[in-house]
């Protein structure tokens, strides 16, 4: 090759390599619909924990932790290991419609924990939750930062510290 080739090969490189460096002004894409991003969290609808604690120690221990959340139980078989609350008026607004209109509905709320032996030693239990608002009923309304998910992860806490301590 000679002196000129070579010339004219390193101005043709180095053009397309300032070229291909620059950037060229793209406007920024514009930010997501409010309710792509309400909707982008998912709500917390159940909880499993599992613990170091005998099943005939964990059982009280959770039963207690439910009442002292003001909670009434209607259902409590140690036997198949389900508690089932009596429902609770909370009001929430529905959720996935924008703009929020940040209007308060009648709902209720009842709480569900199966509890279940793992071994001699080891106990674990699911909880979670069904809430109902208005003329709704068939449907289970679950929303991110609903009264209902909050009253879940209290009791949650309220149990797994119960648990912690034995009683």
């Amino acid at each position: 090759m000679n002196a000129s080739a070579i010339s004219k090969f390193a101005s043709i490189f180095l053009l397309c390599s300032v070229i291909a460096c620059h950037e060229p002004s793209v406007p920024p894409p514009p930010p997501p619909h409010p309710a792509a991003v309400e909707s982008a969290r998912q709500p917390v609808t159940q909880v499993v924990q599992t613990f170091n604690l005998p099943y005939d120690q964990a059982w009280p221990a959770v039963v207690s932790a439910i009442k002292e959340q003001k909670l009434e139980i209607k259902i409590a078989d140690m036997n198949s290991g389900k508690i089932l609350t009596e429902w609770v008026d909370v009001e929430d607004e529905l959720c996935g419609v924008y703009p929020r209109t940040g209007a308060k509905l009648a709902c209720r709320v009842r709480f569900i924990v199966e509890m279940d032996p793992l071994s001699f030693r080891a106990s674990s239990f699911t909880a979670s939750y069904y809430e109902e608002c208005h003329d709704r009923k068939s449907l289970n309304l679950e929303c991110p930062d609903s009264n209902a998910e909050r009253m879940l992860i209290e009791l949650v806490e309220a149990m797994k510290q119960a648990v912690s301590t034995g009683l």
